[in-house]
């Protein structure tokens, strides 16, 4: 399927871009993309390094019932998921995953990141939906003191970054047209699939103390199930998970 896709060869954030320029925002899926990203965000007001061997874009959304806007980040999260796997065709062994509640893993090295954004249209409400992806560079471009990967450190190959898009805004436009609140159960499972993180132990920060949970799954509101060391039940929202093996 064709988009509408404006190209620009530098600009501080995608997302920023699109919430400056109100006359993109009247299509679903209407879509930006950086060649040079020179301030790009994360969660958190993290920065987001990227070179021009990656993709960096952000898309309009119009959701038509919008309770639990956090819910947009987690249905971007499995359509990246899947359209990577379809581009790609790399099978099961391949450990691609969703680390709550917006980035993607390959193994443990950060692949890519999603940051959702709310905004109004005369009381409309828009999601500005930003995704970056890690494509043709390689890890040692970009001098974190994190893990990092790259498709073509991972395959070995390098990808026309155009057409991986188009690919991804496809499994966008398929995955989102199943958007619910609360969460069906059919997404729950497809998203605990793909989060590849039961049973797995996460430290988090509640209430200025840390704790080690160990995840049950994702719950219909979208936050994060766990249970603590007593097996009582936590549900995560808004709090920076890490898995104890990346500490």
């Amino acid at each position: 399927m064709k988009y509408s896709i404006t190209t620009l060869e530098e600009t501080d954030s995608t997302n920023n871009y699109l919430k400056s320029h109100p006359k993109l925002w009247d299509e679903n899926f209407k879509c930006v993309r950086a060649i040079t990203q020179t301030g790009g965000r994360g969660r958190f007001s993290r920065n987001w390094v990227s070179t021009i061997d990656d993709l960096t874009f952000s898309f309009i959304f119009k959701p038509k019932d919008l309770e639990e806007p956090a819910i947009i980040t987690l249905f971007a999260g499995l359509a990246l998921y899947q359209s990577l796997n379809k581009f790609l065709n790399i099978n099961s062994d391949n450990k691609f995953s969703i680390k709550w509640p917006n980035d993607i893993y390959h193994n443990n090295e950060k692949l890519g990141g999603i940051l959702t954004e709310l905004i109004f249209e005369k009381k409309e409400p828009i999601m500005i939906v930003g995704i970056g992806i890690n494509v043709n560079s390689l890890p040692e471009e970009y001098k974190l003191n994190r893990n990092v990967t790259s498709l073509r450190k991972i395959t070995n190959e390098t990808y026309d970054l155009p057409n991986l898009l188009n690919a991804i805004l496809d499994e966008v436009k398929l995955v989102f047209e199943d958007i619910t609140y609360p969460l069906q159960t059919q997404f729950q499972n497809s998203w605990n699939d793909a989060c590849k993180c039961i049973d797995r132990k996460v430290n988090v920060q509640i209430n200025h103390q840390n704790k080690t949970l160990r995840i049950q799954g994702l719950a219909k509101t979208g936050s994060l199930r766990c249970v603590d060391e007593n097996e009582n039940e936590v549900d995560i929202r808004d709090a920076q998970i890490s898995y104890e093996e990346e500490d």
